[in-house]
């Protein structure tokens, strides 16, 4: 089994991984010899216990949802009840189905049952497209016999860029750990050049996730480096086998003209005629509330401008996420660099100035040298398409992704510019 980070599951929430048993859901009543289908999710399958190889299940993390007490200046802040999103614990496992396929799987205590639909109901928009190949496959649902909903995701990448960036040597750690080969003498270079390859491979995925999810009017709303999902931590390949995926649509928003003119929102959809609705507003529900409070704050005021709004803010987190790999996975092993770290320094103390004043900061770090010649050289060449120059480097391009002013942010798409 594969030990994986835990997923980042409320924007405002931190995780803490703990060891825990492992644990098989309850048996179902009988086996289905169709599978059945989730009710209004189309494709989707409805898992029953039997389903999976008995004794298959492993946990391998677990999720302490909490509030943070004290939100960075500039970035999304929580609601102001501190009893809004209480404490719960979601769990990570490895499994395998009957077919023999493994999966991942995500049990979601009863008390965030609606983070969960918003989830399964994300990935129902996304897959109905058939256009999103950088997002995680949700093969399906089992709901547990005291109310949990697990949710059952293909295992075609399972790492974490977080859990990647935290264990990649620096590259003269690298050269210091092994023997020396004919390709080293041929290329001195050669481990700089897999890392590029294999950062400029999982950022540029990461990004067409992004652009692919705006392009279906979904708002991620959870970008970090735990959204990213590996198939390898193996840079000898150079990233040419990488495959890169974006999850954790638990927080996701629609956005189509329907909803931002008060239509059903993704998870309401699910409780399209079903009684008892009308609760208090849950986590989710929150969430998306206090995004349209802080875009009329940022003078929206049409469904356009809040549109593009939330697609800033998808763009700033994802800028956040990829200074922070980058700088981590260069640093070594050794390293204490953290992503709260990355966002303060980004955000706070240098207020957005990422070219100039942050980067000077980095670069009077020898540790970080090779990750600021990464950046550097980002852009130094043909565009995407192999013809249009390009005027940003790296550093220029996360400065515009963390731009203070939401309106000078680019888009997901632009980004991709300089990532061929």
């Amino acid at each position: 089994s594969c030990l994986i980070r835990p997923m980042a599951t409320v924007a405002r929430a931190t995780a803490v991984a703990r060891p825990g048993p492992s644990r098989v859901p309850s048996r179902g009543p009988v086996r289905r010899s169709t599978p059945a289908r989730c009710r209004a999710t189309g494709d989707l399958r409805a898992f029953v216990a039997h389903d999976f190889v008995s004794g298959s299940l492993k946990q391998v993390a677990e999720l302490s949802l909490r509030r943070v007490e004290e939100p960075l200046p500039g970035l999304a802040e929580g609601p102001e009840d501190p009893k809004a999103v209480p404490e719960a614990t979601v769990r990570i496992y490895n499994g395998e189905l009957e077919d023999g396929r493994e999966v991942c799987l995500k049990q979601y205590p009863r008390i965030f049952s609606e983070l969960a639909r918003n989830e399964i109901f994300g990935h129902s928009a996304v897959q109905a497209a058939s256009k999103c190949a950088h997002v995680c496959e949700l093969l399906g649902t089992y709901k547990g016999t005291l109310g949990e909903t697990w949710l059952v995701f293909s295992s075609e990448c399972i790492y974490p860029a977080s859990y990647w960036a935290e264990r990649a040597r620096a590259i003269g750690e690298q050269r210091q750990a092994r023997n020396w080969t004919l390709l080293n003498l041929v290329d001195p270079q050669l481990d700089l050049n897999r890392r590029t390859a294999f950062l400029n491979s999982m950022v540029g995925q990461a990004l067409k996730g992004l652009a692919e999810l705006h392009a279906q009017n979904i708002l991620h709303q959870n970008v970090t480096p735990d959204c990213f999902l590996l198939s390898t931590t193996d840079e000898r390949g150079g990233g040419q086998t990488l495959k890169a995926k974006l999850r954790e649509l638990s927080l996701c928003v629609s956005v189509t003209e329907a909803s931002l003119r008060g239509g059903g929102t993704l998870a309401e959809l699910w409780e399209a005629g079903a009684e008892g609705r009308g609760g208090p507003a849950g986590a989710r529900r929150e969430h998306e509330e206090d995004l349209w409070r802080r875009a009329e704050r940022g003078g929206c005021s049409t469904f356009v401008q809040k549109r593009n709004f939330g697609i800033a803010e998808d763009v700033q987190q994802m800028g956040l996420s990829i200074l922070f790999l980058v700088l981590r996975s260069f640093a070594g092993q050794e390293s204490e660099l953290d992503f709260d770290t990355v966002r303060r320094y980004a955000c706070v103390t240098f207020k957005g100035e990422v070219s100039t004043e942050l980067r000077d900061f980095v670069l009077a770090d020898t540790e970080f040298a090779d990750a600021v010649a990464y950046l550097d050289g980002l852009g130094s060449g043909p565009g995407a398409d192999g013809d249009t120059a390009v005027d940003l480097d790296g550093w220029g391009l996360l400065e515009a992704m963390v731009d203070p002013d939401w309106r000078r942010r680019p888009t997901a798409e632009a980004c991709l510019t300089l990532f061929r």
